[in-house]
């Protein structure tokens, strides 16, 4: 290819044409590859724009001065902005930063602070974002560095990577509330509460009953079993007791006999029922004092 140049002129009575040519083969080629070049960014542009707006997770390009580079919207729905909004991440003054414990991060203990000054990645920290509407969002953030090309010890950006675990939070603090009644429960019944496994038969929990009623405070049986503190009169009522058990994986009302630390003999009137955790199977126990009620009945049949 070439380009040419034409032009008059008169030289005493002559008139002449100039011609100049150009070779533009090559500059024809470099402007068609950089025209690909720049369709080919366009389109990886797209492409990752598509995958980004696609994604659950939140992705953010943080830059060195304190500016967002590029984000998706899964991360503007986290922190409850507009996409075109994204920019004010970095007025410290929008968002409060917490951690688990409910007190706040310091700035300099943020994620991605400590990846954009040290260089080294962060992984799935977990972060409460109090945003602007007066939300909390619990969060699982991790980052990692993009070095300059001119210096690959600077830190020129970091990439954000936020996972939402709200869900995932309050299902954990419902289930703490729920273990707290529950303790709460097994701690203030009246009868006497244990819990043992089925398998080697030693006691996992017993409630603020047990001391008084056997004599054996409860570290001095958590751990241990019933026949290494010698609790049973009958060893044959214990074997009763555990056949029901395996048989119909409860037993309800059996007249036992135990004995105390100090060596006494008391019957109890004892319950329980098998039960099965990922851990595996369990044996929880309930059990009442009846020798003043067994002493009643025996002073109403000698009248």
């Amino acid at each position: 290819l070439v380009e040419i140049f034409c032009t008059f002129f008169d030289s005493g009575s002559q008139r002449f044409m100039l011609v100049a040519l150009r070779d533009i083969t090559a500059a024809r080629e470099n402007e068609s590859a950089r025209r690909r070049a720049e369709e080919n960014l366009s389109s990886s542009e797209r492409q990752l724009r598509g995958i980004l707006t696609a994604m659950g997770e939140g992705v953010v390009v943080w830059g060195s001065d304190g500016t967002v580079v590029l984000s998706n919207a899964a991360a503007a729905n986290i922190y409850g902005l507009a996409p075109d909004q994204m920019h004010s991440m970095h007025d410290r003054s929008v968002f409060t930063f917490s951690n688990e414990d409910g007190s706040d991060f310091m700035h300099e203990d943020l994620p991605v602070w400590k990846t954009l000054h040290t260089g080294v990645a962060q992984r799935n920290v977990v972060v409460g974002i109090k945003r602007s509407d007066g939300d909390l969002k619990w969060v699982y953030i991790s980052t990692d560095p993009i070095y300059s090309t001119h210096d690959t010890k600077l830190v020129e950006q970091v990439v954000i990577s936020i996972v939402d675990i709200s869900k995932l939070k309050l299902a954990q603090t419902n289930l703490l509330e729920r273990e707290s009644v529950l303790a709460t429960v097994f701690q203030l019944v009246p009868d006497t509460l244990t819990i043992s496994r089925m398998s080697d038969g030693r006691y996992i929990d017993v409630n603020r009953n047990w001391e008084p009623l056997s004599g054996f405070p409860r570290e001095e049986v958590v751990g241990r079993t019933s026949t290494d503190i010698n609790l049973w009169v009958d060893m044959q009522e214990r074997t009763q007791m555990i056949e029901h058990i395996m048989k119909d994986g409860e037993v309800r009302n059996m007249i036992i006999s135990f004995r105390h630390k100090d060596g006494h003999a008391f019957q109890c009137r004892v319950s329980g029922s098998k039960f099965e955790t990922k851990d595996g199977s369990y044996l929880l126990l309930s059990a009442r004092n009846i020798d003043q009620e067994v002493a009643t009945e025996n002073a109403r049949l000698q009248a």
